[in-house]
């Protein structure tokens, strides 16, 4: 988002390492107070503050002003999927079931039919165990969520998740003109067999290495509607809040990832705080 074209209101900036003139933390959710634009499109001065911790039991407002233009601000927006081969596109279990391996271009097919014409990396979740407990919830119930993280194959699976994530990123950005600061939007798919707790975890745990590292995140889940409605559909308070297990999952996902989390709050607090409650 170009600062100059912004309003007032809350908006999330994520500065660019380089380029980062005000100091701001490149996590922070900074609330505009006013832009004032310049004679040229991509330049304005900035008048914002952040919630910054001032002692260990206390926070308070940074305000923050100074001249920025488009190229201090990196524009990445990052769409994360999760879905199922039965769970959105049946034909792709029946290709598999009968030995005709599906492509990724089937996978995209299926993704394109549910409103997403573009996918950057599928990310296959059947690696894990289909969650014997708390199957009346969705990935994103904190007991799911740890036995993602816990599992065996976790770190080998976000390894491999990371080199992809890395390589696929870096050639999107070489193709808008060279610059890092470019990319527009970013899709990653995530998918299992029903769309609703393995995939759903793992592009939870995903959306949280990507915030923690202050890039924009959103999570779609694209066989929601199929979920049963006499079950938990994300809402309950253990799926929708916070707690000491999801927490703990969440950042045990960051620390495999290998994040810097450069942010003036701990990590343990900013995951409570700012993707639990998001």
């Amino acid at each position: 988002m170009d600062p100059v074209s912004c309003k007032q209101g809350r908006v999330k900036f994520e500065c660019a390492q380089d380029a980062n003139y005000l100091d701001v933390p490149r996590a922070a959710t900074l609330e505009v107070l006013y832009v004032e634009s310049s004679d040229k499109p991509d330049q304005g001065w900035l008048y914002a503050r952040y919630k910054k911790r001032k002692s260990a039991c206390k926070w308070g407002f940074q305000e923050i002003e100074g001249w920025i233009g488009a190229r201090n601000v990196t524009r990445e927006k990052i769409t994360v999927l999760a879905f199922g081969l039965e769970g959105t596109e049946p034909e792709l279990t029946e290709k598999e079931s009968t030995g005709q391996h599906w492509q990724e271009a089937d996978l995209a097919e299926a993704v394109r039919r549910r409103g997403h014409s573009h996918v950057d990396l599928f990310v296959d979740c059947r690696m894990f165990d289909d969650p014997q407990r708390r199957r009346d919830h969705p990935g994103m119930h904190p007991d799911l969520l740890a036995s993602i993280t816990q599992h065996d194959d976790f770190p080998l699976f976000i390894r491999r998740l990371r080199s992809d994530w890395h390589e696929r990123l870096q050639e999107r950005r070489r193709q808008e003109d060279g610059s890092s600061h470019k990319l527009q939007e970013f899709t990653v798919a995530f998918f299992c067999a029903w769309g609703k707790h393995r995939s759903v975890a793992c592009a939870n745990c995903f959306q949280c290495i990507l915030t923690t590292e202050g890039f924009l995140a959103d999570t779609v889940y694209l066989c929601f509607d199929r979920w049963s409605r006499t079950k938990c559909r994300g809402e309950c308070d253990a799926c929708a809040g916070s707690s000491e297990t999801k927490v703990n999952a969440l950042m045990q996902a960051v620390k495999c990832w290998g994040s810097s989390f450069p942010c003036d709050k701990s990590l343990e607090i900013f995951i409570s705080r700012d993707v639990c409650l998001r």
